[in-house]
């Protein structure tokens, strides 16, 4: 793994161990891998959270998965968006008046969304903005809103000084 960098390259021979750990005991915790391969929490987060070991810790749990079994819960996956879709026209078909504005607008956002219309949100483009910049810009506008509240103050006091 590269220095200040989130990902890893490849799946090396400690991960593939952490793998086979996984998928014997997937409910070990990240703090008892750390312990186990002496390394931080952190670390262990940073791996397992890197495409390349999802992908071999996809690959390797897909061995282990008896393929009725998941075929069986991708069909049941699919009857309960089948029942779902057809509560939801059921609940749509009321009148207007009937529906409640928030489950409607809910309803036109999910479906929208799985529909494929509008922006996906790993396609909006992130603006980045330099921190360090942000605050001195915000620094030199405070600094100048104090000066000219000071002036205004030494203005105030020079003309209640000054005889009328």
């Amino acid at each position: 793994m590269c220095a200040g960098m989130d990902h890893i390259a490849k799946v090396r021979y400690t991960h593939e161990d952490m793998i086979a750990t996984l998928i014997a005991d997937p409910l070990i915790s990240q703090n008892e891998l750390a312990l186990r391969y002496g390394y931080s929490p952190a670390w262990v987060s940073r791996i397992m959270t890197s495409d390349s070991f999802q992908v071999r810790l996809h690959e390797e749990s897909a061995k282990y998965i008896d393929p009725v079994i998941r075929a069986s819960v991708q069909e049941r996956f699919k009857a309960l968006v089948s029942r779902s879709l057809e509560i939801l026209e059921e609940k749509l078909n009321k009148p207007a008046s009937a529906i409640n504005d928030q489950f409607a607008l809910r309803t036109f956002e999910l479906g929208t969304r799985a529909a494929g219309y509008g922006a996906r949100s790993d396609q909006v483009p992130v603006v980045q903005q330099n921190v360090n910049v942000y605050l001195e810009q915000h620094g030199e506008n405070l600094v100048h809103l104090l000066r000219k509240k000071k002036a205004e103050v030494l203005l105030e006091d020079l003309s209640d000084e000054s005889p009328n």
